[in-house]
């Protein structure tokens, strides 16, 4: 029988053993950013044109 610690142990190492194979996989590094530079013009719908939702507690999803 394992005590608490041990068992939280165990799942953080299998948690990083798993974001490691998922990042080093089979065809190699995936660490992959997405990065958007747009105007601010409100007649460009980044989010609608890439298929995002923005979710801020502004809830109008603008950067100020």
């Amino acid at each position: 029988m394992s005590t608490l610690k041990d068992q939280l142990n165990a799942r953080v190492t299998a948690y990083d053993h798993w974001a490691t194979r998922r990042r080093y996989g089979a065809e190699g590094h995936n660490n992959c950013s997405l990065w958007v530079l747009a105007c601010m013009d409100e007649r460009l719908p980044v989010d609608e044109a890439l298929g995002i939702h923005v979710d801020t507690p502004a809830g109008g999803g603008d950067a100020h």
